[in-house]
C-alpha cells in the first residue's frame, strides 16, 4: 500500500452498503450530513488509515463488509465526533485496531481537540474517588 490523502470528503448513505467508500490512507471530510458515514477499505495488515471530520456533525465509520473496529461485532460502526478525528491499523484485511480513539466530551467535562493539543475544561461538579485503600 501507499501514502494517499483526500481532502474535502462527503459522507454518504445511512448504512454500511452505501457509506462513502474510503480509498486513500488520509481522508479529511468536510461536508457531513447527519448519520450518513464512511467505510473502510479492505486493507493489507499493517495499513494505517487517518480520517478527520472537519465538520460540527458526527459521522460513522463503518469496517469493510464482514470486518470489525476494535473486534466489535462484525459490521459494527464506531462514531467520529464533530471536529474529531479516528487514527486506526488494519490487523487483517477486514479488521481494524484503533490507535488513537476520537475523545468525547461527557456532562461535566468538555474536551477539545485541535493542532495536536487535547484540551479538557470542567463545566460543572466533578466528582473524585479518594478512596486510598490498596487493592
Amino acid at each position: 500500500w501507499s501514502v494517499s490523502q483526500v481532502t474535502g470528503a462527503a459522507t454518504a448513505g445511512s448504512t454500511q452498503a452505501t457509506a462513502y467508500q474510503i480509498v486513500a490512507t488520509s481522508t479529511e471530510f468536510t461536508t457531513v450530513s447527519a448519520g450518513q458515514g464512511a467505510i473502510l477499505p479492505v486493507a493489507t495488515p499493517g495499513q494505517i488509515i487517518f480520517i478527520a471530520n472537519d465538520t460540527t456533525t458526527p459521522f460513522y465509520i463503518y469496517p469493510p463488509t464482514g470486518g470489525t473496529i476494535d473486534q466489535a461485532l462484525t459490521n459494527i460502526p464506531v462514531s467520529i465526533n464533530a471536529q474529531g478525528m479516528w487514527y486506526g491499523v488494519a490487523v487483517t484485511s477486514l479488521d481494524y485496531t484503533t490507535i488513537a480513539p476520537d475523545l468525547t466530551s461527557t456532562d461535566n467535562i468538555a474536551v477539545f481537540q485541535g493542532n495536536g493539543i487535547v484540551t479538557f475544561t470542567t463545566t460543572g461538579n466533578i466528582s473524585v474517588n479518594t478512596d486510598s485503600a490498596e487493592r
